[in-house]
């Protein structure tokens, strides 16, 4: 029997999702559905993405989704925050299976087969969600009742990748992106973690050498991430970033980022010596207008360079 409430693919070419290849695939996101009913599905922050993705940590084309014979395979764009399947980084074309949970920046899509929703008692039809997945193939434009946010510019600033930094400082990117970072860490995979973070940690250096007002808790947020890549990597470079960070803002850094520095420099060899010596006497030169505690830190950075002479 037909059930004239289920959604039909529509417009796939011959050569892409059928039934007898793979289940009928549909996206959920924040409570609306959609259909993967044409060839190639782009996920981004850009206004004509096909699946708008609004968070200042998308790139403008993030992601895409390609009809196969074997069923959605999911790519990412060389997106600069990478793109996740059950919270592991894809590095290739990657198949799509119903359950799979993409990660684009802060946000979650859930992959559904049809018949799931249609056959599970537990869960509403498609036809019951708060938006149903429209009929018509997915459009760069598609009318208000479909997926995609008619107004997609009252959601987000129309800005370049280039300028994301500025973009994702506002959104405390650190608070964003913590989360998943920690979470990685915890599992033992630096690497993904380090692809995650290092752009953001990379802009904060940047601002911070052009003198620009870097927000404070940016700035820590960011010397606190490196010291956790640093500690997961045994790479002294991180170790470096956070004394090259504040040398930059020319200020005193938070006693438990120099007490961290001690115990990491204890096992971690080849921190940067000359430029630990140079962040300290810069901080020497400018001691008459410290509080006690700044002097105290002062001492302490002190006593950090002659460990690291050691090393």
């Amino acid at each position: 029997m037909n059930d004239d409430r289920a959604p039909q693919l529509s417009n796939i070419p011959e050569s892409g999702l059928r039934p007898r290849d793979a289940a009928h695939f549909a996206l959920v996101f924040r409570a609306r559905a959609f259909k993967l009913n044409l060839p190639e599905v782009i996920l981004g922050r850009a206004p004509d993405a096909n699946i708008f993705i609004p968070s200042a940590l998308a790139s403008r084309k993030h992601a895409r989704i390609l009809a196969s014979a074997s069923g959605p395979m999911l790519e990412d764009l060389k997106s600069r925050n990478g793109t996740f399947v059950n919270s592991v980084a894809i590095l290739q074309p990657t198949l799509l299976c119903a359950g799979d949970t993409i990660s684009i920046a802060d946000e979650t899509i859930e992959v559904i087969a049809l018949q799931q929703y249609q056959n599970d008692p537990r869960h509403p039809t498609l036809s019951q969600l708060p938006r149903t997945i429209p009929s018509e193939p997915a459009t760069p434009n598609p009318p208000p009742s479909g997926f995609i946010s008619a107004k997609p510019s009252e959601a987000h600033a129309d800005f370049d990748d280039d300028d994301a930094s500025g973009a994702t400082r506002a959104a405390d990117v650190f608070d964003l992106i913590g989360n998943v970072a920690d979470k990685m860490l915890s599992l033992g995979r630096a690497d993904e973690a380090l692809r995650l973070l290092s752009g953001h940690l990379k802009n904060a250096l940047k601002e911070a050498r052009a003198g620009t007002a870097l927000n404070d808790r940016v700035c820590h947020q960011a010397g606190t991430y490196a010291l956790k890549l640093a500690d997961a990597s045994d790479k002294p470079e991180w170790l470096d970033y956070v004394i090259e960070l504040y040398s930059a803002r020319r200020l005193p850094m938070p006693l438990h980022t120099v007490e961290r520095l001690y115990t990491l420099i204890r096992r971690i060899r080849g921190v940067n010596v000359t430029a630990l010596r140079s962040y300290v006497t810069l901080l020497s030169s400018q001691m008459h207008t410290f509080t006690p505690a700044d002097r105290f830190v002062l001492q302490r950075l002190e006593g950090l360079q002659q460990l690291a002479l050691l090393g």
